[in-house]
């Protein structure tokens, strides 16, 4: 019986991973290209740590190796760390359909953060309940990381002109 190499015995348990392409509304709209095996719980960290507003463009199956291709192969459009111009190219990219489009229940069936940034966005307002259920299993990031989320919610409930739920102010409060 022939011995399978280390390599295929590590991919077979390795957890699923998606590359990610996650924009900015803020000036230059930087297109972040990433790798997540939880495309929700990497949004979210992503969000609290700037002060523009994320939306996810696309995701794709994919592993370490491919996201360095992609790097490689946007590297001219280069901001900083993993985010670039958003060129012609790589919006093309972005654009192009896929051959098996990725379904984050296939990745998360248990999340509620599982569709765009809009919905994202929109559901400590819409939705507060799951927001809370999905909020409350993490609690960790000090109450820096909590006031930039709590300043987030703001934002959005601006942005949609929808008021904050009591239910979810009192959590930020909590929190923060």
């Amino acid at each position: 019986m022939p011995i399978e190499p280390l390599t295929e015995i590590q991919s077979k348990s390795a957890p699923k991973t998606l590359i990610y392409f996650i924009q900015s509304d803020g000036p230059g709209g930087f297109i972040k290209i990433g790798l997540a095996t939880s495309i929700s719980a990497r949004f979210s960290q992503l969000q609290v740590g700037t002060p523009h507003l994320l939306r996810i463009l696309k995701t794709i199956k994919g592993d370490r190796r491919k996201e360095r291709l992609l790097h490689s192969q946007f590297a001219h459009l280069h901001h900083r760390g993993e985010w670039y111009v958003p060129g012609e190219d790589l919006i093309a990219f972005i654009d192009r359909p896929v051959a098996e489009p990725v379904q984050f229940e296939e990745f998360e069936p248990d999340n509620p953060l599982r569709d765009t940034g809009e919905w994202l966005e929109r559901r400590p307002l819409e939705h507060p309940e799951e927001y809370l259920a999905a909020m409350s299993k993490d609690l960790s990031g000090g109450q820096g990381i909590w006031r930039q989320h709590a300043a987030w919610v703001r934002r959005a409930s601006e942005k949609h002109g929808k008021p904050i739920p009591e239910a979810v102010k009192q959590f930020l409060t909590m929190v923060c």
